[in-house]
């Protein structure tokens, strides 16, 4: 009997062994490496949330379009439509970004809406190269910035006249007829002012057939310095658009036959727009003083075709339906 009992108890302890064993082997333990969040503190007290991408991070990008840039921004949604960046759709925070309506957009400073009261959709947007950094305000500090600021503030900045005689040429070119030339030229005038001059000139086709754009655009940007801690800016800006492009989308049948084609050659969208701004600018103690005007002219033509097909109901009656199968219309 007493033999028994120690070969139960052996086995028993035997087993115990193998189950912690088991144990051990199954049991990892992780250690992960701490996580450090640095900030820094800006200069500019802005309530609320601030984000801006510095030049040499806008240069980075490689950007074909200003939603690429925009959409490295914490709360930002940018929806693409085209791929030029021609009519922008930014929301902010969850706010619809059908045109940009609910986010006030500025150009150094100044407005780009038509009518940043009234009809604040951003039927115009000027093209990402004009510009060399993106600043971003949401939260309480939005309200200093003038109207439609429920979602937040897009200022562009675009460089100052450069403090020497230089010149910057860029090109690109790619499938679909793309291509782009850029040219900045900028030079010191008398009495310590500079002036700088940039043009563009960018064109290619779209995603479907019979699209394209063509775009030119010219700023002009004078520096004059008044005075000790005085000075005056003088900026010029002429933009002008010619878009093929069309509102209207395909039925079943001419999807399944070619979802890149566009029967409405004719549908163009127009643009031109010219716009100015004065800025005087006083340094007072450890401040600015600063007083601005501005204006803009904006001229927009939209031809838009329609599209009927004739199908024919169960009961036998033909019916116009529209491209976009949302109304019937029985004759």
């Amino acid at each position: 009997m007493p033999v028994f009992v120690c070969l139960w108890l052996l086995c028993c302890g035997v087993r115990g062994y193998a189950q912690e064993g088991a144990r051990a082997d199954t049991v990892r333990v992780y250690q992960l490496q701490g996580v450090h969040i640095l900030g820094e503190r800006s200069a500019v007290e802005i309530p609320g949330s601030f984000t801006r991408v510095v030049p040499q991070r806008y240069e980075e990008f490689h950007a074909v379009s200003i939603e690429e840039i925009l959409r490295s921004v914490p709360g930002v949604f940018a929806r693409l439509e085209d791929g030029f960046g021609l009519r922008v759709n930014v929301g902010i925070r969850g706010l619809p970004p059908t045109r940009s309506e609910k986010v006030l957009v500025l150009e150094d400073g100044i407005p780009i809406a038509p009518a940043p009261y009234g009809y604040p959709e951003l039927y115009y947007h000027p093209p990402l190269e004009r510009f060399h950094s993106v600043e971003v305000v949401k939260g309480g500090g939005q309200v200093l910035y003038g109207p439609q600021t429920i979602g937040g503030v897009i200022n562009y900045l675009t460089p100052q006249p450069l403090a020497g005689q230089r010149w910057y040429l860029r090109a690109a070119g790619g499938t679909r007829g793309y291509g782009k030339l850029y040219l900045r030229y900028g030079t010191v005038a008398e009495g310590g002012g500079a002036v700088m001059v940039d043009g563009l000139y960018k064109r290619g086709e779209l995603n479907r057939e019979n699209t394209g754009t063509r775009i030119w655009d010219v700023s002009t940007k004078a520096l004059l310095r008044l005075g000790p801690g005085e000075r005056l800016l003088l900026k010029l800006d002429c933009y002008d658009e010619i878009t093929q492009a069309t509102y209207a989308g395909l039925t079943q049948v001419q999807f399944e036959e070619n979802p890149f084609q566009n029967p409405f050659a004719h549908d163009t969208f127009l643009v031109e727009r010219y716009a100015g701004h004065v800025r005087w600018e006083r340094e007072v103690g450890r401040g600015k003083l600063s007083v601005t005007g501005y204006g803009a002219y904006l001229q927009r033509d939209w031809w838009r075709q329609g599209s009927l097909v004739r199908q024919q109901t169960a009961d036998g009656r033909d019916t116009l339906v529209s491209a976009d199968n949302l109304s019937l219309i029985h004759i």
